[in-house]
């Protein structure tokens, strides 16, 4: 692996997970895997793309989402009420970061968020203390992978897009930043993810 100075995080999917349907089945008593199904419709709708930005606000969201699969439209209400209860926090992650940190990497984070999702899946997240700048989406209203938000990021954090490797766990984003001469990993598992930092801190050592 070539060795950078700077590592770049998405952090849905790479810092931390998401319990949707483990808490509404578990702990609410739906219908398993219809809790699943559903939010995975929602992931890939161009509502959610429209909160990430912040063009609606969370109760315009849910709203429009109710009035779109109107069949499901009380669980959607349901499911989003339950909104902060869904991290999944990736702790063995957070403590490489910590690592890489210490061995001398600059950290940064990538993502599509808005900064209400930002403060119920990290707001507390320790590893935050290590991190050396951001960018999220709803700051600028573009989302990955649109050419803007890699070129916005690099000149916010004045980074050389050469000197940074980048985890993102949605290929399409990982295509973007490389278009846009930032080295980008897939991340398909967080065992994956775990091995992949490890190496880095066994560079720098």
């Amino acid at each position: 692996m070539k060795k950078y100075k700077n590592i770049v995080f998405d952090v849905g999917g790479v810092l931390s997970g998401y319990k949707f349907e483990q808490v509404m089945h578990e702990k609410y008593g739906a219908e398993k895997g219809r809790t699943e199904k559903l939010v995975k419709i929602m992931g890939a709708d161009d509502i959610w793309s429209e909160f990430d930005l912040e063009n609606y606000n969370f109760y315009e969201v849910v709203e429009l989402f109710a009035q779109k699969f109107t069949d499901d439209a009380d669980f959607i209400r349901e499911i989003f009420s339950h909104m902060a209860e869904y991290a999944d926090p990736y702790y063995d992650v957070w403590d490489l970061v910590h690592e890489l940190k210490k061995v001398g990497y600059k950290e940064y984070l990538l993502s599509n968020y808005s900064s209400l999702t930002f403060k119920w899946q990290l707001g507390d997240g320790y590893f935050l203390k290590d991190v050396d700048g951001y960018l999220f989406s709803h700051e600028i209203h573009e989302i990955k992978p649109h050419p803007i938000i890699y070129q916005k990021f690099f000149e916010k954090n004045g980074l050389n897009p050469s000197e940074c490797l980048f985890f993102d766990d949605r290929i399409i984003n990982v295509e973007g930043s490389r278009a846009m001469g930032m080295d980008s990993i897939h991340v398909t598992s967080k065992d994956f993810l775990i091995e992949q930092l490890n190496e880095l801190i066994d560079m720098a050592k």
